[in-house]
């Protein structure tokens, strides 16, 4: 049962909702106190018409948001985590883009983009070597990318914005700092082998990371690794590491190779 101060607390809430003036979802979540980026979750907003309206701190995960309607609404940075949604509506939103696209469809596990016509993955490769982003359209398609042997490659900046990158491949290229792989969230494979790379700070945002392998390279301290929770396969050999304990919490780890 309820307590006699939540009872009240909900009354007020109630009688807050009743007062508004304005109908809109935004303006009935703000009178009835709920905190957008909490209070929202695995809740049912089937139909509602959500259009115009600015979502960007908003989190649905969970919500059935079947029906509703985002027409001229603002997105970005909208959490739709295992959502129930019509993503055509979605693509009626003000500031709909093909990354946008690509972060929604992997939050909801449905594929919103359709690979463009002119799309190559050669030229992915030449432009990310003439350090050339590629385009925005191409982006949310490019989930695998190879440079071994590339040795004029050691500005890989533009990388960046390849948020849907699974599998990269960077070993014996001229590539030293690894700072822009740290916005490779998605990143289930990594090679760094034959680099002249020393720190791996920047790839302890890569939580989803599987495997690893640093062979041959001027690394010596681990301990950024040790954020790799889901690392289950690292190669160290060919490299001044002494120390793996930062390592230890590493539950998943089945393969360590030092030598």
């Amino acid at each position: 049962m309820l307590s006699q101060e939540d009872y009240d607390d909900l009354q007020g809430r109630v009688r807050a909702v009743l007062a508004c003036e304005r109908p809109d979802f935004a303006s009935l979540t703000a009178a009835a106190g709920l905190d957008v980026r909490h209070n929202l979750k695995f809740c049912n907003f089937r139909n509602q018409d959500l259009s115009h309206l600015d979502l960007t701190d908003y989190d649905f995960t969970g919500c059935d948001l079947r029906g509703a309607q985002f027409k001229g609404a603002k997105i970005a940075g909208t959490i739709f985590t295992q959502t129930q949604v019509d993503h055509e509506a979605l693509k009626a939103a003000a500031d709909w883009t093909p990354e946008l696209a690509a972060e929604i469809s992997a939050a909801t596990h449905v594929n919103l983009a359709k690979r463009p016509k002119d799309f190559d993955l050669a030229a992915v490769h030449q432009m990310i070597v003439n350090g050339q982003e590629p385009p925005a359209a191409w982006r949310p398609f490019i989930h695998k990318l190879d440079f071994k042997d590339k040795e004029d490659l050691s500005d890989i900046t533009s990388l960046r914005r390849l948020k849907q990158l699974k599998r990269l491949g960077l070993d014996s290229t001229a590539v030293t700092d690894v700072t822009p792989l740290a916005a490779l969230t998605q990143l289930e494979w990594l090679g760094l082998s034959g680099t002249s790379v020393t720190d791996v700070t920047p790839l302890a945002a890569l939580t989803q990371l599987e495997q690893l392998y640093l062979r041959g390279t001027s690394v010596t301290d681990v301990t950024p690794l040790a954020a790799l929770t889901q690392l289950e396969q690292l190669y160290l050999s060919g490299t001044s590491v002494t120390d793996v304990t930062p390592l230890a919490a590493l539950t998943q780890l089945e393969q360590l190779y030092l030598t």
